[in-house]
């Protein structure tokens, strides 16, 4: 007895009765022009070109399809509508209320069959929305938003902006890699950096995509608010009690508000691996800390410094400076590896005191300079100190 022949769909929008190609995507059979999927130098063009010998062509018939594989029907429809639309939903899509599901799917399709001018558009207008975001968010760190609708949540599993899901972006994150589409890639990586500074939960997931992606920039912010919201304490591996929140006073203070999950909640649990990264990241910033209290940064003296001035006194003067600020009470109450905290707290102080201090005018704003240099050095190579240890 034969064994009945599998039954499939055809697709209500993209199954062309004039169609001259038919491909099957998991159970349903669509009809397009080879014309449209020959174009952009895709991958299609060669397999259209290829010899079929003595056996039936592909395509030709719903009893023999050319079989697609690794996609899924709605991800291949969206990117057949990205190559039948009409300009009129071409523009509609391109605005800042494009579906970004459907663009998403549309590049990830083209990337895989090469459509190199598709992908590229679908991206560019992802991140057209994307990067509108970015300068929201740059917004609200600077004070010139202050609408709720710009602020991220602090709870759950979306971040209210636009009402894009935690999840969309990370898919886009995976996708901008994939397809080596710098501009985007940089622009979600800030906006995951950013929540990370709002929730924990979301400080995990960004620790999370970033292993998973291998991404330095990103690990080194998600590791840091990881380890500084968390104590060391509550660390654990699969199989150990739950993770909760310092819940210690002082860092209360700093870490928790009204939207702060509470001290019970249930979050993600680290892996071993993780757990080793951020021991490792403590134990080098407290030594980088360590360091750096004792010496503060250099900077060369200007020119008319060592002509009008005591070149000695103006050093000695940028020394007490920096060995007092670094052992006042408002740095001793941060925690010993809070590096950055303490930094930007000398920042502040320093910029504070204005000409009081006993160091010539230009060589005031070069250690004003090397200070902010300091910072920005180790904002960049966060990741450096959570790096894996050597073995």
């Amino acid at each position: 007895m034969q064994p009945d022949k599998p039954t499939y769909k055809r697709d209500d929008s993209f199954y062309f009765e004039d169609g001259s190609c038919i491909f099957l995507v998991e159970n349903t059979l669509f009809n397009v022009h080879r014309s449209l999927l020959s174009r952009d130098s895709s991958s299609f063009t060669n397999m259209f070109t290829l010899p079929q010998g003595d056996k039936p062509v592909q395509g030709k018939s719903d009893d023999n399809p050319v079989l697609l594989l690794g996609d899924t029907v709605t991800e291949f429809k969206h990117f057949l509508w990205a190559l039948y639309a009409l300009p009129s939903e071409i523009a509609a899509v391109s605005s800042q209320f494009g579906d970004l599901t459907l663009l998403s799917d549309i590049a990830q399709v083209a990337n895989k069959y090469f459509f190199k001018s598709v992908e590229t558009w679908a991206l560019d207008v992802v991140y057209a929305r994307v990067s509108r975001i970015q300068q929201r968010l740059k917004g609200v760190d600077s004070g010139t938003h202050t609408s709720p609708s710009f602020q991220l949540s602090k709870t759950g599993s979306s971040i209210p902006v636009d009402d894009i899901p935690m999840d969309q972006f990370t898919r886009l994150l995976r996708l901008s890699q994939i397809c080596v589409h710098e501009p985007l890639l940089d622009a979600i990586v800030s906006i995951l950096s950013h929540s990370t500074k709002t929730s924990l939960q979301h400080a995990f997931r960004a620790m999370n995509i970033a292993d998973e992606l291998d991404i330095p920039s990103l690990r080194g912010v998600a590791y840091l608010e990881v380890l500084q919201k968390c104590s060391i304490d509550n660390w654990i591996v699969p199989g150990f009690k739950q993770l909760t929140i310092m819940t210690s006073q002082r860092l209360s203070q700093s870490v928790q508000d009204k939207d702060s999950p509470s001290p019970d909640e249930e979050l993600p649990e680290i892996t071993p691996a993780q757990r080793s990264r951020l021991l490792t990241g403590y134990y080098r910033m407290s030594r980088f800390w360590e360091r750096t209290r004792l010496t503060p940064p250099e900077f060369d003296h200007a020119l008319a410094c060592g002509a009008t001035w005591h070149q000695r006194g103006c050093t000695l003067s940028w020394v007490e400076f920096w060995r007092e600020k670094a052992r006042s009470e408002t740095i001793l109450n941060l925690d010993v590896a809070d590096v950055l905290g303490k930094l930007r707290h000398i920042e502040k102080e320093y910029a504070r005191l204005g000409n009081t201090t006993y160091m010539h005018h230009d060589c005031r704003l070069m250690a004003k300079e090397c200070l902010a240099v300091a910072v920005k050095n180790i904002e960049d190579n966060l990741y450096e100190f959570f790096s894996d240890p050597l073995l």
